[in-house]
């Protein structure tokens, strides 16, 4: 099986997004699963877990170049993007973790309401 996982110059930049993130840097998780785009191939997935959703954010590869699959959480569906270079990939996952922020934040608030 071919591994077509992040390279840790990657995984470091994604680690500086999440710390500059309101999140919690430990429900974040790397994790490796199965290719969505390319037959036989393993990628590397960012998951976060909270007690009310499990999002996740999949580092695919398609023609050789990058591909976004991420979800928000079991109500919010799949999203899926060619994104093609690493620098499109990276403002994907700050999109996903704007999102994450931001159901968080309602959260919060309507737990004080």
């Amino acid at each position: 099986m071919k591994k077509h996982l992040l390279l840790a110059s990657q995984r470091i930049e994604v680690g500086a997004l999440i710390r500059g993130s309101s999140l919690n840097p430990r429900a974040f998780r790397w994790a490796v699963a199965k290719s969505e785009t390319t037959g036989g191939a393993e990628v590397t997935r960012l998951e976060y877990a909270h007690p009310r959703a499990s999002a996740y954010f999949q580092f695919d590869h398609y023609r050789r170049q990058h591909y976004a699959l991420y979800c928000w959480g079991e109500a919010e569906g799949l999203e899926e993007h060619f994104v093609g270079s690493w620098p499109h990939q990276v403002l994907h996952v700050a999109r996903w973790m704007a999102h994450l922020e931001d159901q968080a934040r309602k959260r919060r608030e309507t737990a004080t309401a």
